[in-house]
């Protein structure tokens, strides 16, 4: 059974009746200059919109004639074409950003001013296609304008990066007053995403309404929705890239400094999220969890940390409580009151507890989870495997697991939870005692609360014959796996396990030296190295034949692989784009059965060699190379499960890799549909909210269930709907009651399940009344 969920953040806010002017047409390409069409305009000889003819194929005596005498209508075509490649490589080299074409072969451009816009004159019907009878501004041919006609092209202006959007967040703080962070690169990677989710060009909402939103729901602890509109927002931008700096500063202003840092995640801050299965077994766990969780309140970190504690049990779960630094000795006291009860079947509300840790915590984005159990999980209604993995995910919150073997039914083989820690980037250990938790698992959450990225994750099964694109290279008598350590990793995590001998596994760092391991697990060994003793460059893990069953891979006893942390990572993340006839919409996974797009977000991609970036798609042992184009976007064939592997040089002349969660592709997606009112929910009359159901699979009916989490909000349930193979098709979820007060939020939550199939797709809507 196929699970995947969609987040969206919506507000039930007021819209207004300006519509922003739209922001032009297709987009297109000559001799490698991105052209932005926008439109056929009427000119004036006395007065031109363009003051500066910068070229002319037509009189001889000019002395801006290009030398190239027009050739038309035989060779129309190619001439337009031409034409369009010169005037446009003129434009640029003088620093102007609009150029147009008029009188067949005429180039005329110059400074633009808005008393006098290339519009001023109004638009006309009078310009020449490349091939069709009638200039269509949304397709890809080029147009050029007859007499005293202009057809009008900018240079498409660069979408804000993820990069763009870090550096205009520091420029826009007080100088020296906070540094670059895991925290601030988390959110300016959903802002980006965001960027990419593209909403309707009419939308009529202006740039003051947004930021009016943003303060709004910053406000009332409603951070995902703010980042939602602070990329909705840069999106319009004509040009972002230019733009940013001025935007941002605004939305600093308006909303004062204290207030803007915690809506970005600038001082970086984070929640430490512990998990704690309560049931009657659970006695000597919960006393390491306790001195694991005690040991942590007196790590010094220079930022805040906020503390959630979410104990579960069987058929109870919680209270799940947050504390932030000042309520420390609270926090304490709670940890203290934690005792072993109840519950006397094996499997456990392990789903409920991490959910409820998120929905109820609140946490800071990208905060990481710590789960102590000794039992596998059971679903509970809402509660399952892939909901605690969308759930993660909509945080980018890692989920950790500590497991000892005297629990039942052996909890680290347990594939669900290998299926939560693969899906979120998280990991897991099987220590040999409960007491070796205590003794160690505070090392684990330390390396891992700055934020941690992966480096590394495979197999390497003795006697290999070629080489693992994640670095496992043939040996004469052992399997070695190389891995690429860079200057951007202050502590390193190497976990490794097999099934036999696991203790002749050995790891050598770049100058050859050979690393005692840290601590020995039950079926591997961890090495834990920091500071000086993290060098850069290629580290070997060296396996000898006798070795059975050996994996640094994030699917067995426990999650096994590289991971490395530092303050900046080097990290990346992903979008998956979709093409439609309308264009490319963001997915939240790639579908089964078709080529996939996807596109590599850096939020600190200027600290990489951009020629040297190289994409991969693993699965099953074996990679494949994707190529990226300059927008760093990509097709690939997706299997059922797959990771991405980043492989790069920095600045500094180190190898750079990082590999990715592990991500599924699934026959069936929701995705919501962004309309005209931008996710919103009114109070005073029916609202509706959209969404597409794509289909790969056999052509099957759906039925629908949507979930509210207020009682003092009404929504009904779509219908069921058949969606063929290879098809989509739209639907609409209907709220006919609102009764919450201004500021309060509700999360909507919406499962297709296919009748035939049993595949499963949820997309999930937070939602805030005005």
């Amino acid at each position: 059974m196929e699970v995947f969920k969609v987040q969206f953040t919506l507000a039930c806010v007021v819209i207004a009746s300006a519509i922003e002017a739209a922001l032009g047409g297709a987009t297109i390409e000559v001799c490698g200059a991105k052209l932005q069409k926008l439109g056929c305009f009427r000119d004036r000889h006395a007065s031109r919109i363009l003051p500066d003819m910068i070229m002319t194929d037509r009189d001889r005596s000019s002395i801006v004639f290009s030398g190239t005498q027009m050739n038309w209508p035989k060779t129309f075509q190619p001439y337009l074409k031409s034409i369009a490649c010169r005037c446009a490589r003129k434009a640029e080299a003088k620093g102007y950003e609009i150029f147009g074409l008029q009188y067949y072969s005429e180039c005329w451009s110059g400074v633009v001013t808005n008393a006098l816009r290339y519009d001023t004159y109004g638009s006309s019907d009078k310009c020449l296609p490349e091939y069709t009878k009638n200039c269509d501004d949304n397709s890809t041919e080029i147009c050029m304008g007859r007499a005293s006609t202009n057809y009008i092209y900018r240079f498409a202006p660069a979408p804000c990066s993820a990069e763009d959007v870090v550096n205009a967040i520091m420029n826009a703080v007080p100088a020296g007053s906070a540094k670059v962070n895991n925290r601030v690169l988390t959110a300016a990677i959903q802002i980006a995403k965001a960027i990419e989710n593209k909403v309707p060009k009419d939308m009529p909402v202006t740039r003051e309404q947004l930021k009016a939103r943003i303060k709004r729901v910053v406000a009332t602890s409603g951070v995902e929705f703010g980042r939602e509109m602070l990329g909705v927002m840069l999106q319009r931008e004509e040009n972002c890239s230019r733009d940013i700096n001025d935007i941002i500063k605004e939305i600093h202003d308006n909303m004062g400094d204290k207030a803007f840092k915690d809506f970005l995640a600038v001082n970086g801050n984070v929640s430490l999220i512990f998990v704690v299965d309560t049931t009657g077994s659970m006695t000597a766990e919960i006393t390491a969890a306790k001195n694991t969780i005690r040991a942590l309140t007196g790590y010094k970190r220079s930022e805040a940390v906020d503390y959630i504690l979410s104990p579960y049990n069987d058929p109870d779960s919680g209270p799940v409580t947050t504390y932030n630094q000042s309520h420390i000795n609270e926090f304490k006291k709670a940890v203290s009151h934690l005792y072993a009860y109840g519950g006397y079947d094996c499997p456990e509300l392990t789903f409920n507890g991490i959910i409820n840790a998120i929905r109820q915590g609140k946490p800071k984005q990208g905060s990481p989870i710590f789960v102590f159990t000794d039992a596998p999980a059971k679903p509970d209604g809402e509660y399952t495997r892939d909901a605690v993995i969308a759930t993660a995910l909509e945080y980018m919150i890692p989920v950790n697991f500590f497991f000892n073997p005297e629990g039942c039914s052996t909890p680290g083989k347990d594939l669900d939870y290998q299926a939560i820690t693969a899906g979120t980037g998280g990991s897991s250990w099987m220590f040999n005692s409960a007491s070796d938790i205590s003794s160690t698992a505070v090392g684990f959450v330390e390396a891992d609360l700055d934020g941690s990225t992966i480096i590394a994750t495979g197999e390497a099964p003795a006697g290999t014959r070629k080489r693992s694109p994640l670095g496992v290279v043939p040996h004469t008598k052992a399997a070695v796996v190389e891995f690429s350590v860079d200057d951007s990793i202050d502590k390193l995590v190497i976990s490794i396990e097999a099934s036999k001998f696991w203790h002749h596994i050995k790891v050598f760092d770049p100058s050859s030296v050979w690393m005692p391991a840290t601590l020995n697990m039950n079926n591997g060994m961890v090495w834990f190295y920091e500071g000086d003793a993290v060098k850069t460059g290629r580290w070997r893990i060296q396996v000898p034949s006798l070795v059975v069953g050996f994996s640094y891979q994030a699917s067995k006893q426990y999650s096994s692989g590289v991971k490395g942390s530092s303050l900046v990572n080097n990290m990346f993340d992903v979008v998956f784009l979709k093409k439609t006839r309308s264009g490319k919409v963001t997915i939240a996974n790639p579908l089964l059965g078709e080529t996939s797009m996807v596109k590599v977000i850096l939020p600190q991609g200027s600290r990489l060699e951009h020629s040297s970036l190289r994409l991969e798609v693993t699965h099953s042992g074996s990679g494949t190379a994707i190529a990226l184009n300059d927008k760093l976007e990509g097709e690939f064939s997706p299997s059922a499960a797959f990771r991405l592997v980043l492989f790069a040089m920095t600045r500094t002349g180190h190898r750079l890799q990082r590999v990715s969660r592990e991500m599924r592709a699934t026959s069936a997606v929701l995705r919501a549909k962004i309309s005209n009112d931008l996710l919103v929910l009114n109070k005073s009359w029916m609202s509706l909210q959209h969404f597409v159901l794509y289909n790969n699979g056999k052509t099957e009916q759906f039925t629908f269930q949507a979930k509210v989490s207020s009682e003092r909000v009404s929504v009904e349930t779509p219908g069921p709907m058949t969606v063929r193979e290879k098809g989509e098709k739209s639907g609409i979820v209907k709220f006919s009651r609102c009764d919450l007060d201004s500021g309060a939020t509700v999360t909507l939550s919406v499962i297709a399940t296919g009748k035939s199939s049993g595949v499963i797709t949820t997309m999930t809507m937070h939602l805030m009344v005005a």
